[in-house]
């Protein structure tokens, strides 16, 4: 018995060494994969329930790469978000006041309130603008150990710039910076037109920062609960903004919210707080944007409350 036992742990203890000698980066995944950490967070993204709406502005041309472009980069993101399961991705109709820089954004306060209320009365739980940096230019050589036969460099890093903010409190979800250098020898440079350079600079580095880019939005929104709020109240029957479009089940509970106060701040600008726990209710018809909920106890429910998922 005890022998049997024994050859059963020098197998297993002989595959998992076999297993990891056969490639470092597949051992990495795996323990990853297995990790306390790794499986608490994949629980709880598949918790954090329903999918989010979310309206994704023009890119903010920084670079100044042209209107073109930067219509092209936003078309990118877009088409990568369209493909996570916790989003849904929608572009600004012509009724939505954009502004006309990408300065909307500061401090961590959306500067924008008619944007924002035009956001809020859309349904959307968070809106998203990028900004295509400037492109950096520096001279490099081959490394040290080349000479001397070390060539004269020219790198580019392009950057980009997603800042992505919640519409119920006018406040900064996240900010992430992207980055990609791309870098040739300067000698196989020489002659040609720089607006070409720039293109094979664009080709390389955008799809790899918009990927970077889609799977950090995706990543930080996900863990992030869902709000929503309280449409109209008629007999009991409690209606609020989200149906089968973003996942809502029958039978689910939602939390109430009052609406909170709206603090000033020093900018002029202000800022929304999330008011007490109102109670509690629960989906009993379900349509496509629009579910039906009765009251679980007792509750001051009014239109315009917030309902969050958890």
């Amino acid at each position: 018995m005890h022998r049997q036992h024994f050859q059963g742990l020098f197998f297993l203890v002989s595959a998992i060494i076999l297993f990891v000698i056969s490639g470092c980066s597949t051992t990495k995944s795996v323990i990853e994969a297995i990790s306390p950490k790794a499986v608490a967070e994949k629980i709880l993204t598949r918790k954090s329930g329903l999918k989010k709406r979310v309206m994704v502005l023009p890119m903010v041309d920084e670079a100044r790469l042209g209107s073109g472009r930067a219509a092209e980069t936003t078309a990118s993101l877009i088409k990568l978000l369209r493909k996570s399961r916790y989003l849904l991705v929608y572009q600004p109709p012509e009724s939505v006041p954009l502004p006309k820089e990408g300065k909307q954004i500061k401090l961590g306060i959306l500067t924008n309130p008619e944007l924002i209320k035009r956001a809020e009365d859309l349904d959307m739980n968070a809106l998203i603008r990028g900004t295509i940096n400037p492109i950096e230019i520096t001279n490099k050589k081959t490394a040290f150990w080349t000479w001397p036969f070390r060539k004269a460099l020219k790198s580019y890093e392009v950057s980009v710039i997603v800042v992505v903010a919640h519409v119920q409190h006018g406040t900064i979800y996240m900010v992430n910076r992207e980055s990609v250098e791309v870098t040739f020898r300067e000698d196989k440079l020489k002659d040609q037109d720089q607006g070409k350079i720039i293109d094979r600079v664009l080709k390389k580095a955008i799809p790899r920062i918009l990927k970077r880019q889609s799977k950090a939005v995706t990543k930080g929104l996900a863990k992030e609960p869902w709000s929503g709020r309280i449409l109209s109240i008629e007999n009991n029957s409690i209606m609020i903004n989200a149906g089968s479009e973003v996942g809502v089940q029958p039978g689910q509970e939602f939390t109430v919210f009052a609406r909170g106060e709206t603090i000033a701040c020093k900018d002029g600008k202000s800022l929304k707080i999330l008011g007490k726990k109102v109670g509690k209710i629960k989906v009993t018809s379900i349509m496509e944007r629009h579910s039906l909920a009765v009251p679980v106890g007792e509750g001051a429910f009014s239109e315009g409350q917030i309902v969050r998922d958890r």
